[in-house]
Protein backbone atom coordinates (compact mmCIF):
# COMPACT_ATOMS: atom_id res chain seq x y z
CA UNK A 1 0.00 0.00 0.00
CA UNK A 2 2.79 2.43 0.80
CA UNK A 3 4.00 2.10 -2.86
CA UNK A 4 0.42 2.89 -3.83
CA UNK A 5 0.07 6.00 -2.22
CA UNK A 6 3.59 6.99 -3.12
CA UNK A 7 2.58 6.76 -6.70
CA UNK A 8 -0.88 8.23 -6.16
CA UNK A 9 -0.62 11.62 -7.56
CA UNK A 10 1.29 10.21 -10.21
CA UNK A 11 -1.08 8.76 -11.15
CA UNK A 12 -3.83 10.50 -11.25
CA UNK A 13 -1.94 13.44 -13.29
CA UNK A 14 -4.27 13.28 -15.88
CA UNK A 15 -7.49 13.80 -13.77
CA UNK A 16 -5.71 16.72 -12.25
CA UNK A 17 -5.10 18.82 -15.10
CA UNK A 18 -8.29 17.62 -16.84
CA UNK A 19 -9.70 19.26 -13.58
CA UNK A 20 -7.99 22.10 -13.77
CA UNK A 21 -8.31 22.52 -17.59
CA UNK A 22 -12.40 22.60 -16.95
CA UNK A 23 -12.47 24.76 -14.17
CA UNK A 24 -10.22 27.33 -16.71
CA UNK A 25 -13.32 26.92 -18.94
CA UNK A 26 -15.75 27.43 -16.22
CA UNK A 27 -14.30 30.58 -15.16
CA UNK A 28 -14.01 31.78 -18.46
CA UNK A 29 -17.66 31.61 -19.41
CA UNK A 30 -16.48 29.20 -22.06
CA UNK A 31 -18.21 25.74 -20.17
CA UNK A 32 -21.40 24.31 -21.69
CA UNK A 33 -23.14 21.63 -19.38
CA UNK A 34 -21.08 18.48 -20.06
CA UNK A 35 -17.82 20.32 -19.05
CA UNK A 36 -20.03 21.27 -15.63
CA UNK A 37 -20.69 17.34 -15.12
CA UNK A 38 -17.16 16.74 -16.07
CA UNK A 39 -15.79 18.70 -13.12
CA UNK A 40 -18.33 16.93 -10.93
CA UNK A 41 -17.38 13.68 -12.20
CA UNK A 42 -13.39 14.43 -11.60
CA UNK A 43 -13.80 15.68 -7.92
CA UNK A 44 -16.33 12.80 -7.26
CA UNK A 45 -14.31 10.53 -8.31
CA UNK A 46 -10.60 12.01 -6.40
CA UNK A 47 -12.68 12.26 -3.26
CA UNK A 48 -13.61 8.20 -3.40
CA UNK A 49 -10.07 7.44 -4.38
CA UNK A 50 -7.89 9.99 -2.59
CA UNK A 51 -8.52 8.59 1.32
CA UNK A 52 -8.45 4.35 -0.74
CA UNK A 53 -4.69 5.59 -1.43
CA UNK A 54 -3.86 7.11 1.58
CA UNK A 55 -4.54 10.75 0.67
CA UNK A 56 -7.97 11.51 2.80
CA UNK A 57 -6.91 15.37 3.32
CA UNK A 58 -7.02 15.77 -0.41
CA UNK A 59 -10.57 13.56 -0.67
CA UNK A 60 -11.80 15.72 2.17
CA UNK A 61 -10.96 19.15 -0.34
CA UNK A 62 -12.29 17.62 -3.54
CA UNK A 63 -15.50 16.40 -1.25
CA UNK A 64 -15.98 20.14 -0.59
CA UNK A 65 -15.30 20.95 -5.00
CA UNK A 66 -17.99 17.92 -5.15
CA UNK A 67 -20.44 19.49 -3.12
CA UNK A 68 -19.87 23.02 -4.29
CA UNK A 69 -20.85 21.53 -7.54
CA UNK A 70 -23.74 19.42 -6.46
CA UNK A 71 -25.30 22.73 -5.28
CA UNK A 72 -24.29 24.51 -8.21
CA UNK A 73 -22.20 27.04 -6.61
CA UNK A 74 -19.41 26.95 -9.94
CA UNK A 75 -21.17 29.30 -12.13
CA UNK A 76 -21.63 32.09 -9.04
CA UNK A 77 -19.17 34.21 -9.29
CA UNK A 78 -19.06 34.80 -5.94
CA UNK A 79 -17.43 31.37 -5.10
CA UNK A 80 -14.85 31.21 -7.43
CA UNK A 81 -12.36 32.34 -5.40
CA UNK A 82 -13.18 29.32 -2.96
CA UNK A 83 -13.30 26.73 -5.68
CA UNK A 84 -9.89 27.91 -6.80
CA UNK A 85 -8.60 28.05 -3.50
CA UNK A 86 -9.96 24.58 -2.79
CA UNK A 87 -8.41 23.36 -6.21
CA UNK A 88 -4.63 25.16 -5.79
CA UNK A 89 -4.98 23.29 -2.14
CA UNK A 90 -5.27 19.82 -3.25
CA UNK A 91 -2.93 20.20 -5.93
CA UNK A 92 -0.60 21.28 -3.60
CA UNK A 93 -1.35 18.16 -1.03
CA UNK A 94 -0.91 15.89 -4.11
CA UNK A 95 2.39 17.69 -5.63
CA UNK A 96 3.87 18.00 -2.21
CA UNK A 97 2.47 14.19 -1.06
CA UNK A 98 0.95 15.12 1.95
CA UNK A 99 -0.23 11.73 2.87
CA UNK A 100 -2.54 10.82 6.01
CA UNK A 101 -4.83 13.38 7.58
CA UNK A 102 -1.01 15.88 7.02
CA UNK A 103 -1.21 16.22 11.12
CA UNK A 104 -0.19 19.52 12.11
CA UNK A 105 0.17 20.91 8.09
CA UNK A 106 -3.18 19.17 7.47
CA UNK A 107 -5.33 20.75 10.18
CA UNK A 108 -3.81 24.15 9.20
CA UNK A 109 -4.90 23.45 5.83
CA UNK A 110 -8.30 22.67 6.88
CA UNK A 111 -8.41 25.86 9.03
CA UNK A 112 -7.06 27.87 5.91
CA UNK A 113 -9.76 26.61 4.07
CA UNK A 114 -12.50 27.36 6.58
CA UNK A 115 -11.46 30.34 7.46
CA UNK A 116 -9.54 32.31 4.42
CA UNK A 117 -8.42 35.52 6.16
CA UNK A 118 -6.17 33.46 8.84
Amino acid sequence: MARLTQQYPDMIAAERAALRETWERIKSGAAGQDELRRFGAITHDIKGQAASFGYPLAGRVAETLSLLFKLGALANPGVRGVIEAHIATMEKILDARIAGDGGTIGAAILAGLRHPSM
